[in-house]
Formats: structure tokens, C-alpha cells, sequence
């Protein structure tokens, strides 16, 4: 098991580019291997960013009617226009928003 680790310890990067003779290939490959880091640390940043936006993603709400009842309520789900009405056609960022918005709309007052 100790000659496992010892091969392994023996050829990461680090210590092929400090085992090297020759100090100018020394520091070439140490910058290249900065480089390297620096590229995957970047991506990793980048991937990380958009894909924690997606989940991330707010709710939406909307205004509908149900067409059997009659009556207005608001929905997280869009309305797909049989069973459910879409009213305002357009998404709220909020319940509260979205309240407000069907209090005005002419349709929902009884």
C-alpha cells in the first residue's frame, strides 16, 4: 500500500514541475499549470453561476378564472385556457403583486 501512495505522490504535478532540473523549464511549467488552475477555476465560476440562476428561479403568479365557477383566483401555475383563464397575460413576481392586479381588473368584481 505505501508503494501506491508513494507512485502517486510521485507524479502529481507539482512535484514533476519541483523535481525538475532545469530552472526555465521549471518555471514554464509552473506557469502552465497556474494557467491551467486559473482556466478551471474560472469556468467552475461561470458554470456555477448560471446554473445556480436557474435554480433559483422565482415563482411566478398569475391572475385566472375558472371557467366552471366563475371566479377569479390567483395561480402559480399558468393557466392552460380550458379549465383555467389566463385574465392579464401577463406574470406577477408576487402574490401580493398579483392580488393587486386582479382587485383592479373589471371581470373579477362582483
Amino acid at each position: 500500500m505505501a508503494d501506491i501512495s508513494r507512485f502517486a505522490r510521485r507524479w502529481t504535478i507539482r512535484t514533476f514541475i519541483n523535481g525538475t532540473e532545469d530552472e526555465t523549464v521549471r518555471s514554464v511549467l509552473n506557469k502552465g499549470a497556474n494557467e491551467m488552475i486559473r482556466k478551471i477555476a474560472i469556468a467552475t465560476a461561470l458554470i456555477s453561476q448560471f446554473t445556480m440562476s436557474a435554480f433559483g428561479a422565482t415563482e411566478q403568479w398569475w391572475v385566472a378564472k375558472d371557467a366552471v365557477s366563475k371566479q377569479c383566483e390567483v395561480v402559480t401555475k399558468k393557466p392552460d385556457g380550458t379549465l383555467v383563464i389566463d385574465l392579464a397575460k401577463t406574470t406577477y413576481k408576487s402574490e401580493a403583486e398579483a392580488n393587486a392586479a386582479m382587485k383592479k381588473m373589471p371581470r373579477c368584481k362582483k
